[in-house]
């Protein structure tokens, strides 16, 4: 059974290729984008961690 839909899910692809490829490179891009935010933020946030008096560091006092 699983057989058989793979089958036709590929049939499928193939006779439409120039949507599948736009398909295919649009979910690659949005997963490129999100990677890159998701490694901005995380550099971003991970910023003066490595001082002993972190909590100080931006205070008045």
């Amino acid at each position: 059974m699983v057989k058989s839909y793979w089958l036709v899910a590929i049939r499928k692809l193939w006779k439409h290729k120039v949507q599948t490829s736009i398909n295919i490179l649009s979910l690659a891009i949005g997963i490129t984008s999100c990677f890159i935010v998701y490694m901005l933020t995380s550099f971003e946030l991970s910023t003066d961690r490595f001082h002993s008096n972190l909590l100080g560091l931006w205070s008045n006092s």
